[in-house]
């Protein structure tokens, strides 16, 4: 894979003018190492300084295209802001999905003899955690390198992993990034993507030619692609100001956080995996997710744009998927957490829908046909939990075209086809 040819080069993350001999991000950003006297004892430099921030080199390009437009809607804490600074096009025209976007198809399902349909979801982000518009950039490439479990402690010295505040200075990161390099990982999808780009990055995806349609069905191949040959674009070391191009960056900046909003979110996913399904969405559509086996953010995303296609009190989670709401009083992050939570943290559900999850309701529900679909969050559970009541009546009630299992394993689903065989 191109991207373990990094290890040899001489390049580190963070503040670039502070490595000098001695001190370098990897011996003095490291969570949990002693303060080193070679990176701080003469008090020129700070962890702050260098460990958080990343001296602007090509960025300080971008400033002749920074914009400032009324904050009108805002909802976020705090007092209203005077304006909202954007790189380019301002929130309206980040909205308003263009042409291009509307000439794009999506991608095609995997439709197999044997009626096997698998549908392509992918990894999506929640819509309100997507920024309303490309932010100014004050870093050229994000300090994150994937292969470099070092540069992964962004707050290292004093942060428990997992805390809230630590997930905050990781997207701050990304959002003040001009780049960020993202590669595969187990799968060919990552939380990783998504993040950049919901945050108004532009990826660097190394190794994104080894990607498949269907591992990777809703990201913009042209995007990703284009990325990677912008002039004085070194993706693995750095952009030389010399030859970069701010125009291309800004039109490739706004197009791909376009693209994220339009295409990549779980409201946008969920309306075309819905519709692949044959599923027409109405007012009286009612659909229930059995969340059995679900151990990880995956099934709450699902969740989450689910009932924004077609309305929170038409999708009953069963059982009550805990990690997807908000409580009164219960902190956004809790030790408790599997971290990190991919920004649903701060975007989850406002409350769980009230409804009777009994068994006894369910399998009376079932049985009369009051759901149009039956989505198994985790398609494991149709083995996990193949003696639950509510699973078995759904498998021998539901007509095949009207049940549904996730997996996200993207490159071997393994689940879905032995789902599949099992129904």
């Amino acid at each position: 894979l191109v991207h373990f040819s990094a290890a040899p080069l001489d390049v580190s993350s963070g503040n670039r003018l502070c490595w000098d001999g001695p001190r370098m991000f990897h011996t003095c950003c490291q969570m949990g190492r002693p303060p080193n006297h070679l990176c701080w004892g003469d008090g020129t430099l700070s962890p702050e300084v260098c460990c958080l921030t990343a001296a602007p080199f090509a960025a300080k390009t971008l400033q002749p295209y920074v914009v400032t437009y009324p904050a009108l809607g805002f909802t976020g804490p705090g007092p209203l802001p005077a304006g909202l600074q954007c790189l380019g096009p301002g929130p309206a025209e980040i909205a308003a999905v263009p042409e291009w976007i509307v000439k794009t198809p999506y991608p095609s399902p995997l439709r197999c003899a044997d009626g096997l349909v698998t549908i392509p979801v992918g990894l999506p982000v929640p819509l309100e955690a997507v920024v309303p518009c490309v932010p100014p950039k004050y870093a050229d490439i994000a300090t994150l390198r994937p292969w470099d479990r070092t540069t992964f402690m962004l707050l290292g010295w004093d942060q428990v992993a997992g805390s809230l505040a630590m997930e905050q200075e990781y997207f701050r990161m990304y959002e003040e990034a001009m780049f960020a390099i993202t590669t595969t990982k187990s799968g060919q999808d990552a939380f990783r993507h998504g993040e950049i780009m919901a945050m108004g990055a532009v990826p660097l995806f190394l190794d994104f030619n080894s990607t498949s349609r269907l591992g990777m069905g809703h990201m913009n191949r042209g995007l990703m692609m284009q990325a990677l040959v912008l002039p004085g674009v070194l993706p693995l070391a750095y952009v030389d100001s010399t030859r970069f191009d701010a125009r291309r960056y800004v039109s490739l900046a706004a197009r791909t956080l376009q693209w994220t909003r339009h295409r990549m979110t779980t409201h946008a996913v969920a309306a075309y995996a819905l519709k692949e399904m044959g599923i027409n969405v109405t007012s009286r559509t009612r659909v229930l997710a059995v969340s059995l086996a679900c151990t990880d953010v995956f099934c709450p995303l699902l969740l989450h744009g689910l009932r924004s296609v077609v309305g929170g009190e038409r999708v009953l989670d069963y059982p009550e998927l805990e990690g997807a709401y908000r409580r009164p009083g219960r902190p956004l992050r809790t030790p408790a957490d599997p971290a990190p939570h991919f920004m649903l943290a701060g975007q989850r559900l406002l409350h769980p829908i009230i409804g009777d999850r009994s068994e006894a309701a369910l399998i009376a529900d079932i049985a009369h046909r009051r759901f149009h679909l039956v989505i198994f969050l985790r398609a494991s559970a149709v083995f996990s939990h193949a003696d639950n009541p509510v699973v078995a009546e759904a498998l021998r009630v539901m007509p095949k075209s009207r049940l549904a299992g996730a997996d996200d394993f993207d490159h071997i689903p393994l689940y879905l086809q032995d789902m599949h065989a099992k129904v």
